[in-house]
C-alpha cells in the first residue's frame, strides 16, 4: 500500500513540474556575431562570436602616436558616438549584454531605445552599480510593448566605450528575424567635442545625428573630442574607407585656436591640407565647412586673445578659394548664424559646447540650410546686416516677443526659416509706440530671422 502511494505521489510531481514548466518562459542567447543583428555608425568593427568593439577609426590610426597631430592615440576616439546595434525578433523581453572597455568612460553609462522606430527612452548603468571591480560587464533590459515581432535600435553613448556581448531572448524566438536596414547615403561627421556629443549623453542627442535624421542620410560620426585638425584622419578617410561618402560636414578650429600660440595661417594650411587629402579619396563627396559655433571664449590657454572672427573669415576663405579652383561640391555654412548663446551646455562655465536641445536645434538648422542649398545653390538666406536700435526680447521664447527700435522706423516685420522661407508678416508702425509683440506659439521649435527694415535679428522659438 505504501509503495502504490509513493508511485502515485512521485507521478503527481513530475505532473505538477512539467504543467509548471510550460509557463516559464524558454530563454535563448543569441550570440554577437549573429548575421541578422545589424550595427551601423562605425567603419571599422571588430564582430567575433563572442564580442563585438567597435570602432570609428581604423586600426592603423589608432596606432599613431603623435597625439597632438592625429589626436588617435587619446581614449575620446575609441568611444561609441553614433554607433546603433539594430535587430528584429518577437521575444517578450530582450537582453542587452553589453561590457565595459578600458578607455574613456564617464561616470555614467548610457544607451538610447527605439522599437519600431520610435523613441522610447534612454538606459542607463552606474559604474558602481557593476558586479564587481574584476566584472565589467552589464546588461539592458527591455520588454516586447505588445506580442508579435517588432523592431529595436539602440543607440550607445557619447563618451562611453563598450563591446556588445550577445543578446538573451525571452520567449519562443531562437535568434533574430530578418533584419533589413534602409539604404541611405553616407554622411561623415567630423570635429572635435562639438560634433562628438560633448553636453550630450548619447548618440542621437548630437547634432550631427539631428541633421541625418532630418535628411534621411546614415551617421558616421569619426569627431574626436579634443582634437585638432588632423591630416592623418583624412587620410584614413582617403586610404580605409571605401564606402562611398555622399556628405561630408567639418567643423574644426576651435582646439586649434584654444590650444596653442600658432596663428591662422597654420590652421588655414591644415585645413586645406585635410580637405584635398580626403578629396583624393572622394572627389565626389558633397562638403559643407562649419564655421565656428557660438562662443564666449575670448582668449586661448595662454590668456592670448582670440577672435573667432577671424578663424571664421580663414574657414570662408579656404571654402571660397577652393570653389574658385572649380570644386563645385563645396559649401560654407556659418555655425555662428545657426547657434547662439542659449544654445550652450553650461555657460559661462562651458564657453562652447551645445546643450542637448541646442544641439538639436543645430542640427535642424542646418538640415533646413543645407536642403535649401541643394535646391538652390546660390539662394541660402544669409542675414547680413544688424542694426543695433533693434531688439528683440524674450529670445530665445516658447510664446510672444516684442520687438523694440528706438527711432521712427515703420513698415513690415517678417520671420524667415533659416532657408529663407518667409512664414509670418506683420504689418508695424514703430513710431506709434516704438514696439511690436509678435505671437509665434505656434511655429515649430528651431531657429529664424525676423527681418524689420534693413535690419535683421536672429530669434530661438523652443
Amino acid at each position: 500500500m505504501l509503495g502504490r502511494i509513493r508511485k502515485v505521489l512521485k507521478y503527481c510531481f513530475v505532473v505538477l513540474f512539467l504543467h509548471a514548466s510550460m509557463f516559464v518562459d524558454a530563454q535563448t542567447f543569441v550570440k554577437p556575431d549573429n548575421a541578422e543583428i545589424k550595427f551601423t555608425g562605425a567603419f571599422f568593427n571588430k564582430i567575433s562570436d563572442t564580442e563585438v568593439i567597435f570602432r570609428r577609426h581604423s586600426d592603423a590610426f589608432l596606432a599613431l602616436t603623435d597625439w597632438n597631430e592625429a589626436l588617435a592615440g587619446d581614449d575620446n576616439a575609441k568611444t561609441t558616438t553614433g554607433v546603433t546595434i539594430n535587430f528584429t525578433t518577437d521575444a517578450s523581453k530582450i537582453d542587452l549584454h553589453l561590457r565595459m572597455l578600458p578607455g574613456k568612460n564617464t561616470w555614467k553609462l548610457y544607451a538610447s531605445y527605439y522599437i519600431d522606430g520610435d523613441s522610447i527612452g534612454v538606459l542607463s548603468q552606474k559604474r558602481d552599480d557593476l558586479a564587481s571591480a574584476g566584472d565589467s560587464s552589464f546588461v539592458f533590459t527591455v520588454s516586447s510593448p505588445s506580442a508579435g515581432k517588432h523592431s529595436y535600435r539602440f543607440v550607445l553613448g557619447t563618451y562611453n566605450t563598450v563591446e556588445f556581448k550577445g543578446l538573451t531572448l525571452t520567449g519562443n524566438s531562437e535568434s533574430p528575424e530578418e533584419t533589413v536596414l534602409p539604404d541611405k547615403p553616407v554622411y561623415v561627421a567630423y570635429g572635435n567635442s562639438i560634433t562628438h556629443g560633448q553636453g550630450q549623453n548619447t548618440g542621437d542627442q548630437t547634432y550631427p545625428w539631428a541633421l541625418a535624421a532630418k535628411m534621411g542620410w546614415q551617421l558616421y560620426n569619426i569627431a574626436v573630442g579634443g582634437s585638432k585638425t588632423s591630416v592623418p584622419m583624412a587620410e584614413m578617410l582617403k586610404n580605409e574607407v571605401s564606402d562611398t561618402i555622399d556628405y561630408m560636414t567639418i567643423l574644426i578650429g576651435y582646439n586649434d585656436a584654444i590650444g596653442s600660440a600658432k596663428d591662422t595661417s597654420y590652421y588655414r594650411e591644415k585645413l586645406i591640407s585635410f580637405i584635398d587629402t580626403v578629396r583624393k579619396g572622394h572627389p565626389e563627396t558633397t562638403i559643407f565647412v562649419l564655421g565656428q559655433t557660438f562662443t564666449i571664449a575670448t582668449e586661448n590657454k595662454n590668456g592670448d586673445p582670440v577672435n573667432f572672427d577671424d578663424w571664421r573669415k580663414v574657414q570662408k576663405y579656404v571654402v571660397d578659394s577652393l570653389t574658385s579652383a572649380g570644386d563645385s561640391s563645396i559649401h560654407y555654412l556659418n555655425g555662428e548664424e545657426l547657434t547662439n548663446y542659449s544654445s550652450l551646455n553650461n555657460p559661462p562655465k562651458d564657453p562652447v559646447h551645445l546643450s542637448v536641445d541646442g544641439a538639436y536645434l543645430f542640427g535642424n538648422a542646418l538640415a533646413d540650410t543645407i536642403k535649401h542649398l541643394l535646391k538652390k545653390p546660390n539662394a541660402i538666406f544669409t542675414p547680413t546686416a544688424h542694426r543695433k536700435n533693434i531688439s528683440v526680447y524674450p529670445n530665445p521664447t516658447s510664446g510672444k516677443i516684442t520687438v523694440s527700435t528706438n527711432d521712427n522706423t515703420s513698415g513690415t516685420v517678417e520671420i524667415f526659416t533659416v532657408t529663407g522661407e518667409k512664414v509670418m508678416t506683420f504689418r508695424n508702425e514703430f513710431r506709434h509706440s516704438g514696439k511690436i509683440t509678435i505671437d509665434i506659439s505656434k511655429l515649430p521649435r528651431g531657429l529664424y530671422f525676423l527681418k524689420a527694415g534693413n535690419g535683421i535679428k536672429k530669434i530661438v522659438k523652443y
